[in-house]
């Protein structure tokens, strides 16, 4: 099974006009249709804990790599 959810947000530049470029996020996700749910909502909490890190706000918003 596979879904995808994608976020598209209009953005302005220093000046404030809007431009053209959208910020776009998307997320797919793919799993057997006969895996445990357990396995599941294991994978969903790792990918919550990496998309509410410090890092993961550094290396998106200001696109600083973090080693």
């Amino acid at each position: 099974m596979e879904d995808t959810i994608t976020v598209l947000h209009s953005t302005v530049d220093a000046d404030g006009a809007i431009l053209p470029q959208k910020v776009t996020l998307t997320a797919t996700i793919r799993r057997p249709s006969d895996g445990a749910a357990a396995d599941m909502t294991a994978a969903l909490a790792i990918f919550r804990d990496i998309v509410a890190s410090d890092e993961f706000t550094l290396v998106t918003t200001l696109q600083k790599m973090v080693k």
